[in-house]
């Protein structure tokens, strides 16, 4: 299994190969670069698709430290410098496309592209934050329990007029 020392974290990654256009893809919150399994299947014929869990999820380990979405926007291009890749188009669900924004911010030269997928650029809505903080310490105090799953499904995929 890949993984790319930087930014003092052992980072995983997956290179599908492929000659053509670079694109990563940056996973949502919860989630990991399996959920692009199907995306991956589809581009990587034509395509060089790079896939990575971001810290704390996946194969990524958390270190306990503090970071912020420009962290992990770091991260990413740090992941591109270490493959070696100029420019490549930046794709991103949810937690993502918030790092795929400050990416495009941070070195707007080596975005190609931007594919942003049930995300936004504007600040968490305050009433919400607390929620989120309770709801991961849950899960790294305990698992992820079905209560702490069904919660995230709705957020992620119920139908938005029943909220």
């Amino acid at each position: 299994m890949p993984f790319a020392s930087i930014n003092q974290q052992d980072i995983h990654f997956t290179d599908h190969g492929g000659d053509g256009l670079p694109i990563i893809l940056s996973h949502g919150f919860l989630m990991d670069e399996q959920m692009f399994a199907h995306q991956v299947a589809a581009l990587s014929p034509e395509f060089r698709v790079i896939t990575w869990d971001e810290r704390g999820f996946g194969q990524t380990r958390y270190d306990g430290e503090p970071f912020t979405y420009w962290d992990s926007a770091r991260d990413c291009l740090a992941l591109l410098d270490h493959l070696d890749i100029q420019h490549a188009v930046f794709g991103g669900m949810s937690q993502g496309g918030f790092l795929s924004l400050r990416a495009a911010l941070l070195a707007p030269e080596r975005v190609l592209g931007l594919v942003l997928i049930d995300t936004q650029a504007g600040p968490e809505p305050a009433e919400l934050v607390e929620g989120h903080k309770q709801l991961m310490q849950a899960w790294i105090e305990n698992g992820l329990s079905d209560e702490v799953a069904d919660y995230i499904a709705n957020l992620i995929i119920a139908d938005p007029s029943e909220n």
